[in-house]
């Protein structure tokens, strides 16, 4: 969740926590940036989940990082302990790219955190990747190729039992109509197996995915034509 801070009208991260019988706990959080006044950044949050009792939040810092000049956007996490109510932040430094953002997390069955985001310089064609970290820092990272905006690349990620990532996203640059769904191991640079659906004339992009009982992968998905409208497809593995 984000919240709106007060001095300079920038976004702070939040995290908000509500237990069956007890009413709701709330914590208002931050990025310290070095050598900045408070609430320099906005702390634009996309996607969380629990290692523990840790609760990590992924997305984006957006501000002047590194006595920049200009604002951009820089992939973050905010791990915030729910027994100490303490944060800790790690924001990604400047790369070959400008500027990079996290949009969904997943933890593998060691709690390392599975990250789908992308990277891209100022005029923003992103390209996507799934990213390991492992005790803050990046432990195995993948392209998943470019897209045509950010609204087309990664739209959410789970953990496999089996042992992989599941990602989905809209198309590709050059195949933007496309449905898609593809499963990496860590450590392997090629998708374990891929789905993709694409018809004339209608815009399909992937939104949400789960797993069943028995390790069956289902997406949620927005299929448009004219008039618009949303299915839902299973998928086997």
């Amino acid at each position: 969740m984000r919240a709106r801070a007060d001095e300079l009208g920038d976004d702070d991260a939040k995290v908000a926590i509500f237990r069956p019988d007890l009413s709701g706990e709330t914590w208002t959080i931050d990025y310290p940036a070095e050598s900045l006044p408070a609430h320099s950044f906005s702390e634009r949050t996309r996607d969380c989940v629990f290692t523990g009792d840790t609760l990590a939040l992924v997305g984006e810092a957006w501000g002047m990082h590194d006595e920049e000049k200009v604002k951009r956007d820089r992939l973050s996490i905010l791990r915030f302990d729910i027994k100490s109510k303490t944060p800790a932040w790690t924001v990604a430094p400047a790369g070959v790219k400008t500027q990079s953002g996290a949009q969904a997390v997943a933890a593998d069955d060691a709690g390392r955190l599975i990250i789908g985001g992308y990277t891209c310089d100022d005029a923003c064609q992103p390209e996507g990747d799934l990213r390991i970290f492992d005790a803050g820092e990046i432990s195995w990272s993948l392209s998943l190729g470019t897209f045509p905006t950010k609204q087309f690349a990664v739209q959410d990620v789970v953990w496999s039992p089996a042992g992989y990532a599941i990602v989905a996203t809209g198309g590709l640059k050059g195949n933007e109509t496309a449905f898609t769904v593809r499963a990496y191991a860590p450590d392997n640079a090629e998708p374990l197996w891929t789905f993709i659906r694409q018809d004339s004339q209608v815009l399909h992009v992937a939104l949400a995915l789960v797993l069943g009982a028995y390790g069956e992968v289902y997406a949620g998905a927005r299929s448009q034509r004219l008039p618009g409208c949303r299915v839902h497809r299973r998928l086997t593995a």
